[in-house]
């Protein structure tokens, strides 16, 4: 289906491929709209290392208002 938008897992500020991709269904009509990338284990460990390391530097010092107005803008 021509549209379909592909989404990758994204870790330590990089997109990472996934081997699986489950459909992502709009509730309201019931229409495919993205394949979503399910990570696998490995790739858990690496982002939640990755957020961890994040902490202990600029991201860490800021206030949670501060990081929510960040990931309001993505």
């Amino acid at each position: 289906m021509a549209g379909i938008e592909t989404l990758q897992c994204y870790i330590d500020g990089h997109f990472t491929d996934s081997a699986t991709y489950f459909d992502n269904i709009d509730p309201v009509t019931g229409i495919k709209v993205a394949d979503i990338a399910e990570a696998d284990s490995e790739q858990i460990n690496n982002a939640v290392a990755s957020a961890r390391q994040a902490l202990k530097g600029e991201w860490g010092k800021m206030t949670v208002a501060q990081r929510s107005a960040i990931l309001h803008k993505v």
